[in-house]
């Protein structure tokens, strides 16, 4: 799903993260500064974790020890700036004994690098621009929910539905008829907050449940939109922290 840059103004000249930093946003219709939603669900990566081996053919489910050794070596191949010291630094911060399990430990991981710590960098890229946003963490346990580090998980290779995967938000996003009273709440939020945004530029105003509080860098501030709606910050901090201390790529080649 990744952007097709293709260095050209007809199409997209840059990474959009490269534009974002360089103040290169667009505004609305009216001429105004636009204003964002973003956010990332608990556990985004476990909706693909079952066709990992598509992509890395070594690792043979269900996980086992050491297949995040596989995963941190495919990674590297497809950055110009990593190599085995990179590697090695990737294994020893998704250290095993902080997970129960090894396809939670991969699902936080593919998570963080592929969803949750981008989602941070553009937040704040969008902020620093001047741009109000406003940062979520999708965590609703919704009936059918597994607990991403359980065992039936492990054994299944994370296959839906465990953890609040990748696009897990979506029937409440729309208000799905069949949702029970608890998802059913949290939509009649959720559906509040977004069309606040579509009519002011913010979530926050009218029925809104829980102030949201704007993003900025320093206070890391996001809203958790589960069962019980509440305010939070530092959102994977430790992890995301890591990666943006990775060395970073150059810029985009230019056409020619």
């Amino acid at each position: 799903f990744a952007a097709v840059v293709d260095g050209t103004q007809a199409g997209l000249p840059e990474v959009p993260l490269r534009a974002m930093l360089a103040g290169k946003i667009n505004k609305s219709p009216t001429g105004d500064r636009i204003s964002v939603i973003m956010g990332t669900n608990t556990d985004e990566f476990a909706l693909f974790l079952f066709a990992i081996n598509l992509v890395i053919p070594d690792i043979k489910l269900p996980f086992r020890e050491g297949d995040m050794n596989l995963v941190a070596n495919h990674l590297i191949k497809y950055h110009d700036h990593w190599n085995q010291t990179t590697a090695d630094q990737i294994i020893a911060e998704y250290d095993p004994a902080k997970f129960k399990t090894q396809a939670s430990m991969i699902t936080t991981a593919g998570t963080d690098f592929c969803f949750r710590c981008g989602t941070r960098q553009a937040a704040r890229a969008l902020t620093a621009a001047g741009i109000d946003t406003y940062l979520y963490l999708y965590d609703f346990h919704a009936l059918l929910w597994k607990d991403p580090a359980g065992l039936t998980c492990q054994l299944t290779s994370e296959f839906m539905p465990c953890g609040v995967h990748h696009a897990a938000e979506l029937p409440l996003v729309f208000g799905h008829l069949d949702l029970d009273l608890a998802a059913k709440k949290l939509s009649n939020t959720i559906q509040t907050y977004w069309t606040n945004m579509a009519k002011y530029g913010t979530p926050n105003g009218d029925g809104a449940a829980v102030e949201w509080p704007l993003y900025n860098q320093s206070d890391d501030m996001h809203l958790v939109l589960a069962k019980t709606v509440y305010q939070d910050q530092f959102l994977s901090k430790e992890f995301c922290d890591f990666w943006d201390s990775l060395p970073t790529m150059g810029p985009y080649p230019t056409s020619k």
